[in-house]
């Protein structure tokens, strides 16, 4: 019995030498992995649950080259939208346009004028 009793004893501070940074360590572990936890939460709740108006201006435009909103819509949508864009980067509004200065796509044509030239946008005199 005596000799258990020295063997327990000779071990005992060998085990908790061991044992206490073995703890530290894990306690560690768990700290960091608290901490990594909180950050997570924190920046997926920061986040924006709408899209910005950026973001939905350029869907919109996607919809209306594909024809599923009219032009008249989609000005409508770039009036409103235009505004908040302007109004989250501080600049100046702009002023509403006349019903004269209406915007027409560039067309140009497919298949070049008499004489083999591309059209340069030149009148020739």
């Amino acid at each position: 019995m005596a000799a258990v009793s020295i063997a327990v004893l000779l071990f005992l501070p060998l085990e908790l030498a061991h044992l206490v940074p073995a703890l530290f360590m894990v306690g560690a572990l768990l700290i960091g992995a608290l901490v990594v936890a909180c950050v997570r939460r924190w920046q997926r709740s920061s986040r924006p649950l709408s899209p910005s108006a950026s973001e939905q201006l350029a869907e919109f435009r996607s919809l209306y080259e594909k024809g599923q909103i009219s032009e008249e819509e989609y000005r409508r949508l770039r009036g409103v939208l235009g505004g908040e864009i302007r109004r989250s980067s501080d600049l100046p509004a702009r002023k509403p346009k006349t019903s004269n200065e209406t915007v027409q796509p560039a067309t140009e044509p497919s298949v070049p004028p008499e004489g083999g030239q591309p059209p340069t946008g030149i009148r020739p005199e």
